[in-house]
């Protein structure tokens, strides 16, 4: 029998990994019309659930590989390993191999048993392996984020969070020095990814602080270990976003076409004619005196990113507006001659509310202090073992 790698030399157990490398986190475009209706990450096939049982002619569902398969990584990887440093990593490997298919052997060694993995990263398999035999020399002092996460996609569906206690973090911290904060979406998706399977809050608050504000429409199917609820939270918290800005803007087009804001009827006029515009512009829904959480759910996408959408939201200013006032010199002439004593002057409002320009600066402060922040990783981590990693 062939054996590739060998964690333990008076190993029980092979374990066969068939078509390594297999596509591993692809980047869906957005659709043709460039609105896209979702994020999407996707693998090759649906990947966490419930686990099955490992026998001889089982396998253990796939789980990532390489961005770019190679046809020669086609072929099977051997590992021989040790069944009792599995069992004791693995609560997921340890009911598989006490259970059902305990007896089970295959091959001419009737000591050796075998299971089975399917589209794996063969570098990632080798180094979760490495740790988990304690096989240290074997495993780097650093990897890249791509790599680092298909490791945690391994971990998770094994949940040997345990096992990996001391060495993920000199990774992760490896790693997050020699990024910059925005390192793209993607990036920034794996990092999410990597921060709940290693359970890094500053890196999870500042991973999806940076999906919120980079993200051009809702995360979608991701195939990644991320449980759906946290996936809701980001979507819901991107909503919000959108109703805040929305909202606010309906609300002050609404005053200035009932008069209650703006100095006079130009003034006014002439305001709510740029926040018209502007909301045209950006595709925002324009619905004066409604709540909009129900449009915003019907279509919770948007052209631009949320950063992007909040800076253009925040150029809105106060036109610069002029107007005849008698002069100085009018006063006590009759009104024939008053009106030929008129000068031009520039307009300016009296109120600080009746300023365009004011109000948006409020309202986009406000939205980015109570919405456009990150989540905190200890609202979901103290009920992981409710929540279920999302496949759609």
């Amino acid at each position: 029998m062939r054996i590739d790698h060998t964690m333990d030399p008076s190993g029980d157990l092979v374990l066969t990994l068939k078509k390594p490398n297999a596509p591993f986190s692809i980047w869906f475009s957005p659709t043709n019309d460039g609105l896209p209706t979702t994020m999407q990450l996707s693998t090759a096939k649906p990947v966490f659930g419930s686990p099955t049982p490992l026998g001889p002619t089982a396998a253990i569902p796939p789980g990532g590989g390489n961005k770019e398969a190679k046809t020669e990584d086609t072929k099977s990887v051997t590992f021989l390993v040790s069944s009792r440093h599995l069992m004791l990593a693995s609560p997921i490997l340890k009911t598989a191999l006490t259970g059902p298919w305990a007896e089970s052997v295959t091959g001419s060694d009737e000591r050796l048993r075998r299971i089975g993995a399917k589209d794996w990263s063969a570098e990632a398999t080798t180094i979760f392996l490495a740790v988990v035999h304690h096989r240290w020399a074997r495993v780097p002092r650093e990897v890249d984020l791509e790599l680092l996460c298909k490791i945690a996609v391994i971990v998770d569906y094994f949940r040997a969070h345990e096992v990996f206690q001391l060495i993920a973090p000199v990774w992760i911290e490896k790693i997050d020095r020699a990024f910059p904060t925005k390192d793209g979406l993607r990036a920034q998706i794996l990092w999410l990814c990597v921060s709940w399977v290693f359970e890094n809050a500053a890196i999870f608050e500042r991973a999806t602080r940076v999906i919120l504000e980079t993200s051009f429409a809702d995360m979608g199917a991701l195939q990644l270990p991320i449980p759906s609820r946290i996936i809701d939270a980001i979507n819901n918290r991107r909503r919000l976003v959108l109703e805040g800005v929305g909202n606010g803007l309906n609300y002050l087009a609404e005053k200035y076409s009932l008069g209650t804001r703006g100095c006079n009827l130009a003034c006014s006029s002439i305001q709510l004619g740029i926040i018209l515009k502007k909301m045209r512009e950006l595709r925002l829904p324009f619905h004066p005196g409604c709540h909009l959480s129900a449009s915003f759910k019907a279509n919770p996408f948007n052209t631009l990113d949320l950063d992007t959408l909040l800076s253009r939201v925040a150029e809105l200013s106060t036109p610069i507006l002029y107007e005849k006032r008698p002069s100085s010199g009018a006063q006590g002439q009759s009104d024939e001659s008053r009106g030929q004593c008129e000068e031009i002057v520039r307009h300016a409002c009296a109120k600080r509310e009746d300023r365009l320009d004011c109000f948006v600066e409020d309202l986009v402060k406000r939205v980015r202090r109570d919405h456009l922040k990150g989540l905190q990783l200890s609202e979901f981590v103290d009920r992981r073992e409710d929540m279920s990693p999302r496949c759609d």
